[in-house]
């Protein structure tokens, strides 16, 4: 049974005067699908509709449904302002300030100054993205981040000592890029988590592909918000994926110029960096590149163009947004539906954080 502004539900129905019925099952924390959870009883005394909001699913699914919406409400929403607060202090090096900001916003009476405020603020990362992660989701990633590392620890001095210096003549420095990019693109995406939620209860159910296999609505965050947000989270991750392209490489075929292809595109990083995002992002897709298997969808060079050009529209009523040709205003280069544009962006955010986590290993075993 489909919702949309025809539907005229009675504000009650009277038990005594049915023998089965449907139950509509809403909740705003949990996501907004086409189907909304309509589910037959045949016993009347759980026949119930109403106009406001409510929740109604069958025992096994409250239970999973509210174990998800749990953890959201405990470890992500009354820390969603922590990294933006501790943030200025941070990038001043302000440890006193810092440390008693940090107690302040955990709830804690009296503080010590931490030892190094860095390291406490990407333990709170990490805390974060376990939170974000879903199980399926780590059981594809977690092998393939585990084998980088392991590579990168065990790696001759020698090589690693090549890919610094290949890092640095790209402009690429770990510790520069986390404060100028990562810091602030995770503070901003986690103070405004509630404009995600929908998404979250998907990712954290193990629904996490682009496109899905079933439309999905979100009823929490704006066209403009989400491509904005996705935008920069583009950015921040762009900047740091040569790094991560070297990474996977240098672990898979023993260099980080080997791309396993004779295309020119493919013979060296200094050719593949050379090419726009857009066009890295192509090859490494066309190419069977195994920085695929982890990327999952999460990169469009067309949502960013399209937003960065102004040259989208949004269907307020299916909720899909429609990426124009900026020179061809009539052209629709691509179509996604408002929640996939959530999606890749909650799974942007888990690569960066594990990019940081990477930077900081790639970091460790240079020195």
């Amino acid at each position: 049974m489909s919702i949309d502004s025809s539907l005229n539900l009675p504000y009650s129905i009277d038990c005594d005067e049915v023998k089965s019925g449907y139950v509509l099952g809403y909740n705003p924390l949990l996501p907004n699908s086409s189907i909304n959870y309509f589910f037959k009883f045949d016993d009347p005394a759980l026949i119930m509709a109403s106009l406001g909001v409510f929740m109604a699913l069958r025992i096994e699914e409250v239970d999973r449904h509210m174990a998800v919406v749990s953890m959201i409400k405990a470890n992500v929403l009354h820390l969603s302002n922590i990294f933006t607060q501790l943030l200025p202090m941070l990038l001043r090096n302000n440890t006193p300030a810092f440390s008693k900001k940090l107690a302040t916003l955990l709830g804690n009476k009296q503080y010590r100054d931490v030892d190094n405020p860095t390291e406490a603020y990407e333990e709170l990362i990490s805390a974060t993205y376990k939170n974000f992660s879903s199980q399926p989701y780590l059981s594809i990633i977690s092998p393939i981040m585990s084998g980088y590392q392991n590579a990168l620890k065990h790696a001759p001095s020698s090589d690693m000592a090549s890919m610094k210096d290949k890092m640095k003549e790209l402009g690429i420095v770990i510790g520069k890029w986390k404060r100028d990019k990562a810091y602030p693109a995770i503070s901003h995406y986690v103070e405004r988590i509630g404009d995600y939620l929908q998404s979250i209860y998907h990712f954290n159910n193990g629904d996490f592909s682009i496109p899905h296999d079933y439309k999905l609505f979100t009823t929490t965050i704006s066209a403009e918000k989400a491509l904005a947000q996705y935008s920069e989270a583009y950015e921040c991750y762009s900047s740091i994926f040569p790094f991560m392209i070297a990474v996977t490489n240098y672990c898979d075929k023993g260099s980080v110029d080997d791309f396993g292809s004779p295309d020119p595109k493919f013979n060296s990083l200094d050719a593949f960096c050379k090419l726009s995002i857009g066009n890295q992002i192509e090859v490494i897709e066309n190419n069977a590149h195994p920085a695929n298997n982890w990327l999952l969808s999460s990169l469009s060079n067309d949502i960013r163009n399209g937003y960065s050009h102004s040259s989208y529209k949004y269907d307020t009523l299916t909720q899909v947004v429609r990426i124009y040709d900026k020179d061809h205003s009539s052209k629709v280069i691509h179509e996604e539906s408002l929640m996939d544009v959530c999606q890749r962006t909650h799974i942007l955010i888990l690569h960066i954080i594990e990019a940081m986590s990477m930077g900081n290993l790639f970091n460790s075993v240079t020195k």
